[in-house]
């Protein structure tokens, strides 16, 4: 089960864009980002992104957990 941090943080990174600007916004790391997300991925047992050469995207597989997440962290929200 993901933990809401990592929900957070892969909207952070779809956010922004890249892994280095959501690992400077959220105040980590880019490789403990990057771990975070391949242990999203292994939870979950699906790629979240498309890697290329110096690039990370989203795939569509990402993009619909993003959606997911951002509905979760707002009903978080709601209830606090």
């Amino acid at each position: 089960m993901p933990e809401l941090n990592q929900l957070h943080q892969l909207v952070t990174i779809a956010n922004v864009g890249t892994i280095s600007k959501a690992a400077e916004i959220i105040h980590l790391s880019q490789p403990a980002l990057t771990r975070s997300m391949q242990r999203l991925e292994s939870e979950w047992n699906v790629t979240l992104f498309d890697c290329q050469k110096n690039k990370v995207a989203l795939n569509k597989t990402g993009e619909l957990a993003v959606q997911y997440a951002r509905r979760i962290l707002d009903d978080v929200e709601n209830m606090t």
